[in-house]
């Protein structure tokens, strides 16, 4: 099984659940970066904003322009615009004559000069994601504090009544811990389940949105996510598991190597021969894979991050990594394994002794005569190693 080729960030923000409204600036020298739907005009009044889906947090620049008492168009500063936004608690004119999106929701804007009247509809997605969710039953259960306050209420929880009264705009929620039934604007709406509290948050069934706010819900079971839709606003809730369900699915068949043991060899010369379990494998968002190991002391180290195919690569060569422990495999005295584990090498020692202490050579060439065999080795810095009969007769170091 191969990873797929989806970082966890690009999966959460774009693959699977629809991209997130990223902010386009308009160019400074021309009006006319901007799209249809945020334009609105007649010959007395134009109204228009950079754009009109924004993420929460963003600042759009605002232009509106209105007839003068000579008939000419004048500008109006955002500061003196006859201007009604429909739900303030998403929207905010600021002092620079830009409009802050607040919170999560969709908006209509008017201005008015005169008779004229112009109307722009906004939509505010999330920037961030509600990560605190849980599955009970088959059913999402979501934050109650952190889902209504990025949506723009006011949410005061009372610990002695246990609930939590909700202000959305002018719309009064009330919800009670242990109780199905929540009050939306003085009316009982029944619940598909209980608020209550998981992992020490204050939790309530998403299904709540949808019949008292109109939301679309969109939920993926197999990954533990919901894409909460008003409108074109969109927020985003995973659960605790989601990353790891994700890290998973990258993984493939490497997950199979956690709980291998491996002792290192030229990898990293600060381990060397050192045993080494398998804890993880890292899953960074550009979906490349580092090798987290556990040392015997408990150190955990992990390596750099490298492609798919080169983590198996990497463990199945032995210059690297050995399967099983060297000083057990090669009955060696303790004098040459002291020399070989200090990357050091002497007259008299094997090839194979010379290649664990040194590694590979870049280079190597032989001459043969008389029962005799030369052999030169080469590394880098210019060192050479030169072998009688398979034996180190002469060492050369730069």
């Amino acid at each position: 099984m191969k990873a797929i080729k989806w970082s966890i960030a690009a999966v959460l923000a774009v693959s699977m659940y629809g991209p997130i409204h990223t902010a386009k600036a308009a160019d400074a020298n021309s009006t006319n970066v901007v799209n249809e739907q945020s334009i609105s005009s007649t010959d007395d009044l134009i109204f228009q904003m950079d754009y009109t889906e924004m993420n929460v947090g963003d600042k759009v620049p605002v232009q509106i322009y209105a007839k003068g008492p000579d008939g000419s168009s004048e500008r109006v500063p955002l500061a003196q615009a006859d201007m009604v936004i429909e739900k303030p608690y998403l929207l905010q004119k600021q002092a620079d004559g830009t409009i802050k999106a607040l919170a999560v929701g969709e908006t209509k804007v008017t201005v008015r000069s005169g008779s004229a009247s112009k109307t722009l509809s906004v939509s505010i997605s999330a920037d961030k994601y509600i990560d605190k969710a849980v599955i009970i039953s088959g059913t999402m259960y979501l934050p109650v504090q952190s889902v209504f306050k990025s949506l723009g209420a006011s949410v005061q929880a009372n610990t002695a009544t246990k609930t939590f009264s909700i202000r959305l705009g002018d719309l009064p929620i009330q919800l009670q811990l242990g109780s199905d039934i929540a009050m939306v604007n003085g009316n009982k709406v029944k619940m598909n389940g209980k608020v209550q509290t998981v992992d020490g948050v204050a939790v309530f069934p998403s299904t709540l949105l949808k019949t008292a706010l109109g939301a679309v819900l969109d939920f993926t079971g197999p990954y533990e996510t919901m894409n909460i839709y008003f409108g074109k606003a969109e927020l985003f809730a995973h659960t605790k598991n989601t990353f790891n369900i994700l890290k998973k699915q990258s993984q493939g068949d490497l997950a199979k190597l956690i709980g291998k043991t491996y002792w290192f060899n030229q990898f990293d010369s600060g381990y060397k021969f050192q045993k080494a379990t398998i804890v993880d494998i890292l899953v960074n968002d550009d979906n490349e894979f580092a090798i987290s190991f556990q040392l015997s002391s408990g150190k955990v180290v992990n390596t750099y991050y490298m492609a798919y195919d080169q983590v198996t690569s990497v463990l199945g060569t032995k210059e690297y990594f050995f399967t099983s422990d060297p000083t057990k495999i090669y009955k060696w005295s303790n004098a040459i394994w002291a020399k070989i584990k200090a990357g050091t090498i002497s007259t008299g020692m094997t090839k194979q002794q010379v290649e664990l202490s040194w590694g590979t050579p870049i280079n190597k060439s032989s001459l043969s005569g008389s029962g005799i065999k030369v052999e030169t080795w080469q590394y880098r810095n210019y060192n050479y190693v030169t072998f009688t009969n398979g034996v180190v007769s002469m060492i050369y170091t730069n």
